[in-house]
């Protein structure tokens, strides 16, 4: 009886054990800004990676093209007023639990000078495969917002999105629909060679 008991105890105990995953994706969040002055769904967005994935590091890359640029950013955060929301921003940025790292958005996508395009969207794109090759980590655009952890997520080399809102047309094959909005990824993973 003795032996049973010692063995159900240990089942019960193996049962009820938290699960421990191998995270292979870092918990760096990523997230690019290009536009002078914050917009309400950007502080959204950053305000829920804070509190639902709670990033061991968290990097909002803002578009430093232009001599200008910089004056606006820094010009939004001295005008913030107490109590509003771009307050609460500044307060995030100075505190340190997002970092703003200011880079001109790449011109062509990496590994391949050929091509240059000037749409900002695509630059965009271009700097968020760049910064998951180089670091890895968790890729959210700021108009999105995650509502509970992507930790069972990160034990995969790569994750993006699947997406029917950007692309309505219920006539394209569902490998047309993937939205690079929402990636997770290894340092170097080899999707992102593609």
């Amino acid at each position: 009886m003795k032996i049973f008991v010692n063995h159900l105890f240990i089942y019960l105990f193996l049962l009820y054990l938290p699960r421990v995953r191998a995270y292979v994706v870092p918990n760096i969040v990523h997230q690019t800004y290009d536009y002078q002055r914050p917009s309400y769904f950007m502080f959204l967005s950053l305000k829920c990676v804070q509190f639902y994935l709670k990033p061991d590091k968290h990097i909002l890359w803002v578009n430093d093209e232009g001599r200008f640029r910089k004056g606006h950013w820094d010009h939004w955060q001295i005008s913030a007023k107490k109590g509003s929301w771009e307050a609460e921003l500044v307060s995030m940025l100075s505190s340190g639990s997002i970092e703003s790292k200011f880079v001109t958005f790449p011109s062509h996508p990496p590994g391949n000078e050929s091509i240059h395009v000037s749409n900002k969207a695509h630059r965009s794109d271009f700097l968020r495969f760049k910064i998951l090759q180089d670091q890895g980590g968790i890729y959210i655009d700021t108009d999105a917002f995650p509502l509970k952890s992507m930790d069972d997520l990160r034990s995969h080399n790569f994750t993006i999105a699947f997406d029917n809102v950007v692309n309505p047309d219920k006539r394209a094959p569902d490998r047309l629909r993937l939205n690079n909005g929402v990636m997770l990824a290894t340092r170097h993973a080899r999707f992102l060679k593609i």
